[in-house]
């Protein structure tokens, strides 16, 4: 489990040194044109296997994965956050508080451009593309 924990916290860097480094600044949502790199940051949270069958019970997988998106929430960077945004978009009906919660303090955090707030309150209640 130890392990597990480990390797899910390290997505953060995957955001933070690969994504947040090498992708443009440009959303996926939208179509807008970026490298393609943007596509896997995008919807990395839709290949990956953590968010699937999602139902945010109390364990440590969960924790961290809702950990791991908040932290890439963090990083100075729209496709970053809009691939974290989709994340969280993609459990929010198995575990809306949590996902008010995060995505509420990210709001309350930052101000953003009109497109990615948008993004932002529709991924909060799951409807995300």
């Amino acid at each position: 489990m130890e392990k597990r924990l480990v390797a899910i916290d390290g997505i953060y860097f995957l955001y933070a040194d690969c994504f947040a480094k090498r992708c443009a600044e440009a959303m996926g949502h939208l179509s807008e044109e970026g490298s393609p790199l943007n596509s896997i940051c995008y919807m990395f949270w839709d290949i990956c296997q953590l968010t699937w069958g999602f139902d945010c019970r109390e364990n440590e997988i969960q924790a961290a994965v809702l950990n791991v998106l908040e932290k890439s929430l963090a990083i100075n960077h729209r496709a970053c956050q809009e691939g974290a945004l989709h994340g969280l978009g993609e459990i929010a009906h198995a575990c809306p508080e949590q996902v008010h919660e995060i995505i509420d303090r990210f709001l309350g955090d930052i101000k953003l451009e009109a497109p990615l707030l948008a993004y932002a309150r529709n991924a909060r209640e799951g409807n995300i593309q």
